[in-house]
Order: C-alpha cells, then structure tokens, then sequence
C-alpha cells in the first residue's frame, strides 16, 4: 500500500547491512626508484614502435564498422530464426488437423476454428 516508504526502508536495510570496505594499507611501499627501474623494464620491453597515421585510422574504421556488421547479422540471423519456426509451426499444425499460424499470410485462416475465405462464382 506504501510503496515510497517501503522503497525507503529497503534502502536503509540495505546500507546498514552491507559492510563498509576497509582500506588496505601496503606494508611494503615501492619508492620512486623502484618505479622507474620497472618503468625502464617495461619500455625495453616494448621495443621501437611506429605509429603511423594509417593504422590509426583503419582501426578507428574497423572499430566504427565491426558493430553495424554484428547487428546487420544478428538481424539476419533473427529473420531466418522466425521463418524457421514459422515453417515449423505451420507443419505442425498442417498435421494436427490443417490449422494454420494466425500469422500464416492472406488467403489462410485466421486462426484455430477460423474457415478459410470462400472465392464467389
């Protein structure tokens, strides 16, 4: 009947049940020695890179294109899938009795007790 109050209320429940984390302090502190040793390392590491403007812009296209591709095949797979069990809905219920898919097109029934359209003479 109170739906803001009980919100409210599960709110506060919530807070107060849930721990707080707690900080970790590092016993063992890297001085700025350390840090530059490993950052010496890991540049070595890495070796003399070319960054060129071309590989830049092929991969912003390729990042910019690889979704509408994904999506373009997720829809057509999503068609095939409804066709698919369309088709096979309407061979099930051709075989229980030729009942067709209310959704089947024109010219068909409507739906379970439906008659088919009569042509006139």
């Amino acid at each position: 009947m109170y739906p803001w109050p009980s919100l409210g209320a599960a709110f506060a429940l919530g807070y107060l049940v849930v721990p707080k984390r707690r900080r970790k302090i590092p016993r063992h502190v890297a001085t700025r020695e350390d840090i530059a040793r490993v950052r010496e390392v890991v540049e070595e590491s890495k070796g003399p890179e070319k960054k060129s403007a071309g590989k830049g812009l092929l991969g912003a296209a390729f990042g910019m294109l690889v979704p509408v591709v994904v999506r373009a095949a997720q829809g057509y797979a999503m068609q095939y899938f409804e066709n698919w069990l369309a088709q096979q809905q309407d061979a099930m219920s051709t075989l229980a009795g030729g009942r067709s898919h209310p959704t089947a097109g024109p010219g068909r029934p409507a739906g379970p007790g439906a008659q088919p359209p009569r042509s006139s003479p």
